[in-house]
């Protein structure tokens, strides 16, 4: 693989750009949102594929408790880990909370989502933020500080590495 190829990142269905190394510098500790388009759910994708989808937006989670930390509603969680590596550096699971808010500080993974379903804000140190919803995607750089502020109850699919 090319080493530009390596950088290349996917910006709606088909489409591919190459980041300016500038771009690639300034987007440090800052999170990456995006909207995830699905076009593998069709009536063509494998029956598998569209059996797993309807799983992570619809399947049994097992109770996490209060969401700890919380300054702002009675945030409730509930999850299940799909996949955690033999080295336990890497995780892969479907999280859901309800309406509450809290501030991260000097995040220790770096965190990649997609929400599934409700609604959340996003707000970074800096006091810029941005809504999401279904089908958006974000990635929370390991250092990231900001706030989550839940609007709706949300589900996301998660993958931290740490």
């Amino acid at each position: 693989m090319a080493a530009s190829t390596a950088r290349q990142t996917a910006h709606g269905p088909g489409r591919v750009t190459n980041p300016s190394p500038r771009t690639l510098r300034s987007s440090v500790r800052r999170p990456y949102i995006g909207r995830v388009t699905a076009t593998s759910t069709g009536p063509t994708a494998p029956a598998l594929l569209a059996a797993l989808a309807d799983d992570l937006v619809h399947g049994a989670l097992e109770d996490w408790g209060p969401r700890v930390g919380a300054d702002a509603g009675e945030p409730q969680t509930s999850g299940r880990v799909l996949h955690r590596s033999a080295d336990g550096r890497t995780e892969v699971g479907v999280w859901q909370c309800t309406p509450g808010g809290w501030s991260v500080t000097d995040r220790p993974d770096t965190e990649t989502v997609h929400l599934l379903a409700g609604r959340a804000r996003l707000s970074d140190a800096g006091g810029g933020s941005r809504e999401l919803g279904a089908g958006d995607a974000a990635v929370l750089p390991a250092g990231w500080s900001g706030r989550w502020d839940i609007l709706e109850t949300v589900r996301k699919l998660y993958v931290t590495v740490r």
